[in-house]
């Protein structure tokens, strides 16, 4: 959960339904009366989860998560620009598994994300930390 004023929170996660897929994102905004679930894209139609957001103003948040496709697993960057959302385009790096679990943005033209991915080799792999930057 992020909060650029007390009555402008965002938070984040995934929406599953028990025995039902495909698990999708999830995003709701406090007022500072409700929460209001607000439309994310999934641009997959596997599972796509989200897992950390970072709002430096009102109408600037940043979330990242995981998309699983049918070619694999994919980091998941999403900007919301105070009206709509909309996926950033991400680097994946070599190896399996990789994900995004936190991200901070200091300010709306500066973010950074970590998380980890697998590498398989050698035996028995290593989970390796993964860091992304996205500057405007």
């Amino acid at each position: 959960m992020s909060c650029s004023a007390p009555d402008a929170c965002t938070a984040v996660g995934y929406d599953e339904t028990i025995n039902t897929f495909p698990v999708t994102t999830l995003a709701e905004r406090w007022n500072g009366r409700r929460w209001t679930r607000q439309a994310t894209p999934n641009p997959s139609t596997f599972n796509v989860e989200l897992a950390g957001i970072s709002c430096p103003s009102l109408s600037d948040c940043t979330a990242v998560g995981v998309n699983e496709t049918a070619r694999g697993q994919r980091v998941l960057a999403e900007h919301w620009n105070g009206k709509h959302s909309a996926v950033q385009a991400t680097p994946n790096p070599k190896g399996r598994a990789p994900q995004l679990n936190a991200v901070s943005c200091p300010s709306p033209a500066d973010c950074m994300a970590v998380g980890s991915y697998f590498i398989p080799n050698p035996s028995p792999g290593l989970d390796r930390t993964l860091a992304e930057r996205h500057q405007l």
